[in-house]
């Protein structure tokens, strides 16, 4: 009899406490305190026992204390002793913009006034490396940390480069295309197309020529929020081509259509919408299997957060890492270099929250 009447007592304990658990639990306050939760990174080591998080409810707090919840709470791990999570998340392994466009010039200070006083652009930083005997200069329109630059590269002992075939140009945005080719031919520049829509479509460009022979493609395209469109390549097997981009790089198909009159191919893809982030366009030209890479054209980087996960992310899909990431040889930017299928070079490049980096 006596054992009975303390197995009684200990159920009618238990579903006292179940049931005073269960109003703290659908009370309005810990509805909110599980919203609440739920809105917090995995990484937090918050837990729903955690007191520190208790809304300002005397309601709550009244049954916290009374419901053996403190007593629960002492066998619940502490946020500050809980073992530390590796961040995996898919957004640190995956590239997030288009940085710049690297260009090899045989004369920078020629090609530095062409692109400010020609075509606009800000010199946005310049610096000699004596020990590699090359100068770096970044241009764009407006802070690297969030517009896209074109990187000009004079190495010291060389006048000349072999621009090929395989790398077509940059593309920028116009507000009115015609006055802007004007402008270039009264500050000197050369426009060897010029505006008027494309011979295959509606699209009003214009190409302007640079000092080296670069091609700068001009583009209809009022208010820009980037000014810097695209970077044009050509190659040898789309699909090839747009499945390293896209599963290897983590890239979007942006849009992409057939020209048969033409005879030609063009798909367009990037991190983003067109009006806010620069795109990569490819160029397929029926029947050309590959281009002649010249030794002019130097490479796209790309934006990451986290370079060695990017690297062993492009590794696991398949593609080719040609420089592991690392400190550059001469500065302390840290750096990688992917290869694509047709042999272009993409420089992956750690950014830190502002989107800044170290040269």
């Amino acid at each position: 009899f006596t054992l009975g009447l303390m197995a009684f007592a200990v159920a009618v304990a238990s579903a006292s406490i179940v049931y005073r658990l269960s109003l703290v639990q659908s009370s309005p306050a810990c509805s909110a305190l599980r919203t609440f939760r739920r809105s917090l990174p995995r990484k937090s080591g918050f837990s729903f026992l955690d007191r520190s998080f208790i809304p300002d409810s005397p309601l709550l707090k009244k049954r916290w204390a009374h419901t053996g919840m403190a007593t629960v709470e002492a066998t619940i791990q502490s946020p500050a002793s809980a073992p530390a999570t590796e961040d995996t998340s898919a957004a640190k392994k995956v590239p997030e913009r288009v940085l710049h466009t690297m260009l090899r010039v045989g004369d920078m200070e020629r090609s530095v006034k062409f692109y400010t006083e020609v075509l606009g652009m800000t010199l946005t930083r310049k610096k000699d490396f004596p020990d590699g005997k090359f100068t770096l200069a970044f241009l764009a329109y407006g802070p690297e940390e969030t517009s896209t630059a074109l990187e000009l590269t004079h190495n010291w002992d060389t006048t000349s480069y072999d621009i090929g075939a395989a790398y077509g140009h940059v593309a920028l945005a116009c507000d009115d295309i015609y006055a802007r080719c004007d402008a270039i031919r009264n500050a000197g520049g050369k426009v060897t197309r010029e505006p008027g829509p494309m011979k295959h479509g509606t699209t009003v460009i214009a190409f302007v020529s640079d000092p080296d022979g670069y091609k700068i493609e001009l583009i209809q395209r009022p208010n820009a929020e980037q000014p810097v469109l695209h970077t044009m390549l050509r190659v040898g097997d789309l699909d090839r081509s747009l499945n390293f981009y896209t599963s290897v790089l983590g890239m979007k198909l942006l849009r992409s259509k057939e020209y048969p009159s033409g005879k030609f191919t063009l798909a367009f893809v990037g991190y983003g919408p067109e009006e806010t982030y620069t795109a990569l366009e490819l160029t397929y030209n029926w029947g050309t299997t590959s281009y002649d890479m010249g030794n002019a054209y130097g490479h796209i980087a790309l934006a990451t957060r986290d370079i060695y996960a990017t690297c062993d992310a492009i590794r696991a899909g398949g593609g080719k890492i040609i420089r592991e990431a690392g400190p550059m040889k001469v500065g302390a930017t840290v750096i990688a270099f992917v290869e694509d299928p047709d042999g272009f070079k993409i420089e992956l490049i750690e950014v830190n929250k502002d989107g800044g980096f170290p040269l």
